[in-house]
């Protein structure tokens, strides 16, 4: 790469509008960077919030941790690094869930310096800064700034990741032996190893990678890429399951559910039902969580996302996907490494996912940067080599946009989470719960005094409960079959040693079972505590007596 100052001196000379950008933003590139680093930092803290967001995957990431620091059940499900993340934090500082939030404040700020440091030098300087402003100020990124979801923490692993996967990509260029490249082949396959236990679809981490090197005829790397990924995955595998005797886990038998919750509705049609919901997830996803997130649509809260997709949008973007392949395979081997790795994610997602979950906007948001960064990269090379002298103006100004509409939704949150920061801050977790979780809070605080250390407590949110109780006997039950008779419901709960009912207003299942068993048997049901702010839906907390 050429010094600054031959740069500066042969860009005068030429007078093109980007090399002058480039100049420009090469040249004060520190500069930039750590106001994006206050930026960041500054809106964490005004978007902070102390509460659990009652979407169930935020607590039982904690539960999962406290489960494995407190007496060592690994966490599996949904990947296990992020768990395991908390437990050390647990084991440091204690159950204290404001400061594992602060922690994810620190993570988006560190994923947002390590995306800068993988793509530095190696894309456009306009690129990586509209991406990397971007990051810094979009309200649905920095919301992860103050949640336990496994969001932050998968940005942060990603972006380090990329730095050595990017770097390494650089290392094969000149074809180095295996003697003279091993060691930049184990960082690659530690961290396509690392994604693959944070988040368990990012195991098709590997798979990008084997795709990105078969696609450039490089045959011996992509089996590599297998090989020193499996030099990290197979001892893993072989600990966890001897170990710490870790089962399979029901995430892919739930993925293959018609319904998720309910298992006695079957299973998705092989392969017409997958196909089915492959497209309606691709258009749903697409045309609005992926345009809604990059700042291109309003947020409309309570809207059907189904009601909201758009064709229209979906081949659009789609058709800006194929464009950034077909011109990146010859401009820049990097971006068509991060192009891949972010399609054949969302692409097995939409696959895997049944269509409840397409109104989950933070199922895509992590890959959204790497998809962005491809197509603005696409745009740029296209708009440089281009002969008409407006394209580069007008790709210039589009980045502008891009960063400017990022400003009012954040501002927006910014307002709206201005009343509760004191709170938040001081860590007050109930401050401003929403008011269909008051009593459900309610009940939880009720249950310390209660309820036996020992007691196990059937409930729809185990993970919120366990916060809010402060304790971790909680746990999920199936849904009781239509004709279930009430015998057979009590001799399942007996089995899984369940010795309450939390009628928390939210599970299907456990009312299903109550209401089974009280039809015969209404004298094994003991009230133990209620809570009814809201008459129309009080919850209960219900002793069974076998």
């Amino acid at each position: 790469m050429k010094n600054p100052e031959t740069k500066t001196t042969d860009i005068s000379a030429t007078g093109d509008l980007f090399d002058t950008i480039e100049a420009f933003l090469e040249k004060n590139r520190r500069i930039i960077l750590g106001i994006c680093i206050l930026v960041t930092t500054g809106l964490c803290y005004l978007l902070f919030d102390a509460r659990l967001s009652f979407a169930t995957d935020d607590a039982e990431y904690i539960k999962r941790a406290y489960g494995f620091a407190l007496v060592g059940a690994y966490p599996s499900y949904q990947g296990s690094l992020y768990p395991i993340f908390l437990a050390l934090l647990i084991k440091i500082v204690g159950f204290h869930v404001p400061v594992f939030k602060l922690f994810s404040s620190l993570l988006i700020i560190g994923s947002n310096a390590f995306f800068y440091k993988a793509f530095k030098g190696k894309v456009p300087y306009l690129v990586l800064f509209t991406v990397l402003i971007y990051l810094s100020i979009n309200s649905y990124y920095l919301y992860f700034a103050s949640q336990t979801f496994t969001e932050a923490f998968v940005l942060f692993i990603e972006a380090v990741g990329f730095v050595f996967f990017l770097q390494h990509l650089k290392t094969l260029e000149s074809k180095p032996t295996i003697g003279q490249s091993w060691k930049s082949w184990l960082m690659f396959g530690l961290f396509l190893f690392l994604l693959s236990i944070t988040k368990n679809i990012l195991i098709l981490g590997v798979g990008s990678a084997v795709i990105y090197f078969l696609i450039y005829k490089e045959w011996l790397n992509a089996g590599l890429s297998i090989l020193f990924f499996g030099i990290f995955k197979v001892p893993y595998e072989l600990m966890t399951k001897y170990v710490f005797h870790v089962a399979p886990t029901a995430q892919l038998d739930q993925a293959m559910r018609i319904d998720f919750y309910d298992p006695n509705k079957g299973y998705e049609d092989f392969p017409t039902g997958y196909i089915d919901r492959f497209f309606e997830n691709f258009n749903a996803f697409i045309s609005v969580q992926v345009f809604k997130v990059l700042g291109l649509r309003p947020e409309h809260l309570g809207a059907k996302t189904t009601d909201e997709a758009s064709f229209i949008l979906t081949l659009i973007f789609a058709a800006a996907v194929v464009f950034a392949f077909i011109t990146l395979y010859r401009k820049n081997r990097f971006l068509v490494f991060a192009l891949l790795y972010a399609l054949i994610v969302w692409i097995f997602s939409f696959t895997a996912l049944q269509t409840m979950w397409n109104d989950q906007w933070r199922l895509i948001l992590p890959y959204t940067p790497y998809v962005l960064i491809a197509i603005l990269g696409a745009f740029w090379f296209r708009a440089k080599a281009a002969k008409q002298s407006f394209f580069k103006p007008l790709l210039a100004a589009g980045m502008v946009v891009l960063i400017l509409i990022q400003f009012p939704l954040t501002s927006d949150k910014v307002s709206a989470n201005s009343r509760g920061l004191k709170h938040y801050i001081k860590g007050d977790m109930k401050y401003g719960v929403p008011e269909q979780w008051v009593d459900f809070v309610n009940v939880c605080d009720s249950i310390k005094a209660k309820v036996p250390a020992d007691a196990m407590i059937a409930t729809g949110k185990p993970g919120e409960a366990s916060v809010y109780a402060g304790f971790n006997n909680f746990q999920r039950i199936a849904m009781p079959g239509k004709d279930e008779s009430a015998d057979s419901v009590l001799a399942d709960l007996k089995k899984q040693k369940i010795t309450y009912l939390f009628m928390d207003g939210f599970s299907r299942q456990v009312t299903t079972a109550a209401q089974i068993i009280q039809k015969k048997y209404p004298e094994k049901l003991e009230p133990v505590l209620q809570s009814a702010s809201n008459p129309e839906q009080p919850i209960y907390l219900i002793k069974i007596k076998y």
